[in-house]
């Protein structure tokens, strides 16, 4: 297979493997928010310049990718959820996407959600002296300093400091859990601030539409339209979702192939065709086109090269 199809291949079994470990895993909370190695064990999660400090005791997270119950309450929202938008010039809007690159909480977010994220927050200044964070409370904003300084206190000690280009708070997106450290401004500063309950909106919406988006396309794969819902959406989970870029060779004739793509957008050629003694001429597929089932169903060699014609993203499911 190509190092694209190990690559699919590889997530596949990534989430069979995932799946098998939430359902041994599900007895075993007990070390959860405010646990060994839970929310509540580290101090605030900062996202700082390089020149800002940030001591031992507020290193990097190293669960950070440890995501498992991590809202503590239930949310309900729509595809069709529509998030706040702040006033902002294109500078600001700069800015901000700049200080959310490299921050874990945000890594997997679309060119969509991001901009829909970035006009969800809100100017939020501060005089010199002002409490931003008070430890131990509850919050639920993440901020991103775009003119100021700010200090990070632990039980009245200063821990670290940031200026402009850093922010904090991140963990409140994810967690609802008392604040780690209290945040001090030592200058007067000019912050952006976003809620949890925007942020995971936001999130839930992206994913629901996403999803809902594909549904529609298996669908009118001819034999998966007669699927019930359930098998549907087990098929859904199971796709990974895979961006090519214009002219990129997605399957080579006479690999042996494992995986089967439906194309959510973009057009591919499908050339050189040969099935036993005849040839075939060539083909352009669209959106809701797919190729690959023989090689699937019938676990044969790929029949014909299949290239992009334009940049495409491919659903893909591993055999």
């Amino acid at each position: 297979p190509s190092y694209r199809e190990g690559l699919i291949n590889l997530h596949a079994k990534a989430r069979h493997e995932a799946t098998e470990h939430q359902t041994n895993d599900d007895d075993d909370d007990a070390e959860g928010e405010g646990g060994g190695g839970g929310a509540g064990a580290d101090p605030e999660s900062l996202h700082l310049p390089d020149d800002s400090t940030r001591p031992s005791v507020l290193a990097d997270r190293t669960e950070a990718t440890r995501f498992k119950n991590v809202f503590a309450a239930p949310l309900q929202i729509d595809a069709e959820y529509r998030a706040p938008v702040h006033r902002k010039t294109d500078a600001d809007a700069k800015f901000i996407h700049k200080a959310l690159e490299g921050n874990f909480v945000f890594s997997n977010l679309g060119k969509a959600e991001s901009e829909t994220l970035v006009d969800a927050f809100e100017f939020c200044p501060k005089k010199i002296g002002e409490k931003i964070i008070v430890q131990g409370e509850v919050g639920d904003y993440f901020y991103v300093i775009q003119a100021g300084s700010v200090a990070f206190e632990v039980d009245g000690t200063e821990v670290g400091t940031a200026k402009a280009g850093g922010s904090f708070g991140e963990l409140a997106l994810l967690y609802d859990c008392p604040r780690a450290a209290t945040c001090k401004a030592t200058s007067d500063c000019q912050l952006w601030r976003v809620d949890q309950n925007t942020f995971r909106k936001i999130l839930a919406s992206a994913t629901m539409k996403n999803d809902n988006e594909v549904r529609d396309i298996l669908r009118k794969v001819p034999f998966l339209k007669d699927l019930d819902e359930k098998y549907l959406n087990k098929i859904s989970e199971a796709l990974s979702e895979m961006k090519y870029s214009k002219g990129e060779m997605v399957v080579r004739k006479g690999d042996e192939g494992n995986v089967f793509y439906i194309i959510k957008d973009g057009k591919v050629k499908v050339h050189d065709i040969e099935v036993g003694q005849s040839k075939y001429d060539d083909q352009v597929l669209t959106a809701g086109g797919y190729f690959g089932e023989r090689a699937i169903v019938m676990k044969e060699k790929r029949v014909a090269n299949i290239t992009t014609i334009e940049n495409c993203t491919l659903l893909c499911l591993s055999r």
